[in-house]
């Protein structure tokens, strides 16, 4: 941590702005495990009333009912304890998408289906101690995405993952408050 984030601040607790520009509530966790190591998390749910498409560059259902997003990854932040206001960030992280539509009828049977994203990313980044308690981070995460079931759902959803490369990528602005 830095000098004005004093060594007693060992977890944050914040949302990811770009993330809530996309309609997912969420909520991100970091905590402290070494002076310039964190572990970070997240969690957001989605509602079938803010099914607008994100700003992350990733095709998501048009129709569904629900959905839950996680992420879960390690961050470095070199010159955390610099004293510096601006450091860079660096890390890995393991993230997901589950979207449900219900109830979904096939062969006189009623059920849920699910569309699954998994993503494995690379992020790189800036980070800005705003205030001694405050602290906002803009990154670019880039990967690889694995998609899983969801047969039922948009047509144009699965020509456009069938025809993209596997790539994952995703824009964050992430501001946490330090306790």
């Amino acid at each position: 941590m830095s000098s004005a984030l004093s060594q007693e601040r060992t977890v944050g607790i914040g949302a990811d702005a770009s993330l809530w520009a996309s309609g997912w509530k969420n909520v991100h966790v970091a905590v402290v495990l070494q002076d310039e190591v964190r572990l970070h998390g997240g969690l957001g749910l989605l509602s079938e009333a803010t099914a607008e498409q994100g700003i992350h560059f990733r095709p998501r259902p048009q129709h569904f009912n629900s959905a839950m997003q996680y992420s879960l990854g390690l961050r470095v932040i070199p010159r955390a304890n610099s004293g510096q206001r601006w450091s860079e960030l660096f890390g890995i992280e393991l993230a997901g998408e589950c979207f449900k539509k219900s109830p979904v009828e096939w062969m006189g049977r009623s059920g849920t289906m699910a569309w699954n994203r998994t993503d494995a990313r690379v992020i790189v980044g800036a980070e800005c101690r705003i205030h001694q308690n405050f602290s906002v981070s803009a990154h670019l995460g880039l990967g690889r995405s694995v998609v899983q079931g969801g047969e039922g759902f948009d047509e144009d959803l699965f020509e456009a993952v069938e025809n993209s490369p596997g790539m994952t990528r995703m824009l964050g602005l992430e501001l946490l408050f330090w306790l």
